[in-house]
């Protein structure tokens, strides 16, 4: 099945609670928070996980709501040929994705870019924090961008939620 047909029974099925009619009403994404992509770029040369300063949101759930979060980063390493890995964390303890990344190019610093999206388990009502962390493998000096003059590839995360209205 087209991923754009399966995208559209699920939202139909959420709707009419499997099929039938329901008083649920219209359901729409809505954006609980975003966070990144201003202040000073974060640099580590952790080869643990640390977080990235900046880039942390703490949101609302309702009871059994789940979250997509959408993510882009932009980073190197100093010098290249370095890996970097950055993970999304719920709540302190549920790494919710981590991703890969090589600066192919060795001896300068080029800015890898990706974009990424991961979601959350079933979440209990109340307030949860989601959190980008960083670590570079080899010992040099890894750099996330959170602001560029000259690029929209910037390190920065976006927590959305299907809601009825």
């Amino acid at each position: 099945m087209p991923a754009s047909i399966s995208v559209a029974v699920a939202l139909k099925a959420l709707k009419h609670g499997g099929g039938g009619p329901s008083s649920v009403g219209a359901l729409r994404f809505q954006t609980l928070a975003t966070a990144g992509g201003t202040g000073s770029d974060f640099t580590t040369m952790s080869s643990t996980f640390v977080d990235i300063t900046g880039v942390t949101v703490t949101p609302t759930a309702l009871a059994g709501e789940r979250w997509l979060v959408n993510c882009d980063i932009s980073c190197f390493a100093d010098p290249g040929g370095q890996s970097l890995i950055t993970r999304l964390l719920l709540d302190g303890s549920t790494a919710l994705r981590d991703e890969h990344m090589v600066n192919y190019i060795g001896g300068g610093n080029y800015n890898t870019s990706r974009a990424f999206s991961a979601l959350t388990p079933a979440l209990a009502a109340g307030a949860h924090t989601v959190k980008m962390q960083g670590r570079i493998v080899g010992g040099q000096t890894g750099h996330w961008e959170l602001s560029s003059p000259v690029t929209d590839a910037l390190t920065r995360i976006q927590v959305v939620a299907l809601r009825t209205i």
